[in-house]
């Protein structure tokens, strides 16, 4: 999926050495910028691929880990660290959050960004959309949909 998106390099951490790769990919240089949305070994793992002044910003922990930085590492390649957290930023700075909010959809009706949808499933279908979404059988989102009534338009 990520090559079907554009993406020129892909990594499978199943059976590749992942820092390896990516100082192969970089021609020994290191990440510029490390979006980790896992957490766990694989962010310490990518802490030790950085390049001189990257920035390095942890956005969640799907992995259920919360990692941890030797600061030795920041400080060796002058990198820094950013933490990204949309949902309190939406709450400190509501009118930033909303104009980002406002540019995503201008890009996305453009046809700019499109949002990977895996499975669109009735409500009734919840726990099998949960089930494979932790199974990692899922490649997008998984939508939920819900059937209104004309009730619930009144």
């Amino acid at each position: 999926m990520a090559r079907q998106q554009g993406a020129a390099h892909t990594i499978d951490y199943s059976t590749e050495p992942v820092r390896d790769r990516l100082l192969a990919l970089t021609q020994g240089r290191g990440v510029d910028v490390y979006f980790d949305t896992v957490g766990g070994s694989r962010f310490g793992i990518a802490s030790r691929a950085m390049a001189w002044g990257g920035r390095v910003l942890p956005i969640g922990f799907t992995s259920g880990e919360v990692p941890s930085l030797a600061m030795n590492l920041p400080l060796l390649k002058n990198y820094s660290l950013v933490g990204c957290y949309w949902g309190l930023w939406q709450e400190r700075e509501p009118q930033q959050s909303r104009a980002a909010d406002e540019q995503l959809f201008v890009a996305v009706a453009r046809g700019a960004l499109r949002p990977q949808v895996s499975d669109v499933l009735p409500m009734a279908s919840f726990a099998d959309g949960l089930q494979r979404l932790a199974r990692r059988q899922v490649t997008g989102r998984i939508v939920q949909r819900v059937k209104q009534t004309d009730d619930a338009l009144a």
